[in-house]
């Protein structure tokens, strides 16, 4: 009897992209709680490194004895007696704490937000001296994303990582996979850099474990109660990454404009349109009417400016003031800025392009779409109309982060005078777009639950009534 291999589903991942950690411990800091779930906790236990870490971590942890033993308890009733290797005793405490409503371990912080498991040299602990299997799943599947389509899995990178937009790195961080894992024989001792195709191993794990950032089926909503199948929207897709490589924010509207168009002739006709039909529909769209673009930015503005006050604001308290500001202008107490002098983002600050932006932000653009976020928990027309959020937001911030780093070497204080003349007289370095890029990055693509979509949704059904007047459908 022959032995049925077990069925592996397609993985496409995308060209050209190189991944290697440069220890800026952006993922190892901050408010997040990496849980272990009392299993894998028995697992890093009876590894014959877990003594070695418990030796380096030494008394930079603090334990919780008053809490071991009943915590353990609680971990029996919930999994059960039969569990023999969760025993009372245990010395978890010397880098985790017990979570009883889970049941689950948490991973403990320094005063700087940093992992315990960071030691010296910025290096992960439990992946150094176990390996990378040894890591809780967040940890190991960071920097890494996955989308399941009808087609197969898209994997990909998150650009909340600080090594993905430079698409480069040292060569330490050659843990990933093995290149007879891999199926390669390309290693990164001889590139220089590690491909995205040798962390094929990790990407499987993830498919395996079915541990997906983004799920598609075979019909995609495109808004309403229309839909298009899978191969259909596979061509919109493939039209928008070629469209938008030169002026994106004027294609952009062309799209949505195009778009809206081609739903309200099929709303009430059909539930399913085939890509032919939308293709030769689209292909007869008249151009966008003058001052419909502009309109579309202007009214862009105010979801935009509400999603970076939802992001900034240090309370609930201060939302509704700092949306105000942030639309009429003022002195803006914000997480990433402390505080700075906001003037309002207008049309011409919006058309205002760079080429390391636009170089960058399309280099984004790309790997966004390429992770089916324009059909993740949206629907297309609403995934269109986020690019066009994310344009505002990125300039946005882009902007400040340039007044920011000129006016802090120019005055030195935290509280500094912005004089408008300063935002077009800054001078817009990379380092400006990628902070402005990661600030978009954890909003809308690592937020759980994502605060953007209703906003984005809301807006979405505004432009569909100022495209088609009148219109009455969702």
């Amino acid at each position: 009897m022959k032995e049925i291999a077990e069925e592996v589903k397609n993985l496409f991942l995308p060209e050209g992209f190189y991944f290697e950690c440069k220890r800026c411990l952006r993922c190892c800091e901050g408010d997040w709680d990496v849980k272990i779930h009392p299993l894998f906790m028995n697992k890093i236990e009876q590894h014959q490194g877990f003594q070695e870490i418990k030796e380096r971590l030494g008394q930079r942890v603090l334990g919780i004895n008053e809490n071991k033993e009943s915590g353990v308890l609680d971990i029996k009733k919930e999994l059960g007696q039969g569990i023999s290797d969760i025993k009372e005793g245990r010395e978890r405490e010397y880098f985790v704490k017990y979570n009883p409503e889970d049941p689950s371990f948490s991973i403990l912080k320094d005063e700087n937000k940093r992992c315990f498991m960071i030691d010296e040299e910025r290096l992960c602990l439990l992946h150094r001296i176990m390996s990378i299997a040894y890591k809780p799943l967040p940890c190991y599947k960071f920097p890494f994303t996955l989308s399941s389509t009808p087609e197969g899995d898209f994997g990909g990178i998150s650009f909340a990582c600080s090594s993905a937009p430079f698409n480069r790195g040292a060569t330490f961080y050659s843990e990933g996979v093995s290149s007879s894992e891999s199926g390669t024989e390309k290693t990164s001792s001889e590139t220089g850099r590690i491909p995205l195709k040798e962390f094929e191993g990790v990407f499987r794990y993830l498919q395996k474990g079915e541990y997906y950032d983004a799920e598609v089926g075979d019909k995609i909503n495109l808004f309403g109660d229309l839909y298009i199948s899978w191969e259909g929207y596979r061509e919109i897709e493939s039209f928008i990454l070629s469209y938008i490589e030169k002026d994106f924010k004027g294609k952009i509207l062309e799209i949505i404009y195009t778009l809206v168009m081609a739903i309200d002739n099929f709303i009430n006709e059909k539930e399913l349109v085939e890509k032919e039909e939308i293709f030769k529909f689209l292909s007869s769209v008249p151009p966008m009417p003058d001052g419909l673009g502009d309109f579309l930015i202007e009214s862009a503005i105010f979801p935009a400016m509400l999603i970076i006050s939802l992001m900034e604001s240090l309370n609930q308290e201060d939302r509704k003031k700092n949306t105000e500001i942030l639309l009429h202008g003022g002195s803006l107490t914000c997480k990433s800025f402390d505080m700075i002098n906001v003037h309002p983002l207008t049309l011409s600050n919006i058309n205002k392009s760079e080429s390391v932006s636009e170089s960058l932000f399309i280099t984004y653009i790309n790997h966004l779409i390429w992770r089916k976020f324009l059909v993740r928990d949206q629907s297309l027309l609403e995934g269109i109309v986020s690019l066009l959020i994310i344009l505002i937001i990125v300039k946005w911030y882009t902007c400040m982060s340039m007044v920011n780093r000129n006016s802090r070497q120019a005055y030195n204080k935290d509280i500094f005078p912005v004089k408008e003349e300063e935002i077009s007289q800054a001078v817009c370095k990379a380092e400006d777009v990628l902070f402005a890029v990661y600030k978009v990055e954890d909003a809308f693509w690592h937020s759980t639950p994502n605060f953007t979509l209703p906003l984005i949704r809301f807006f979405t059904r505004q432009i569909n009534e100022a495209v088609i007047p009148g219109d009455t459908n969702p």
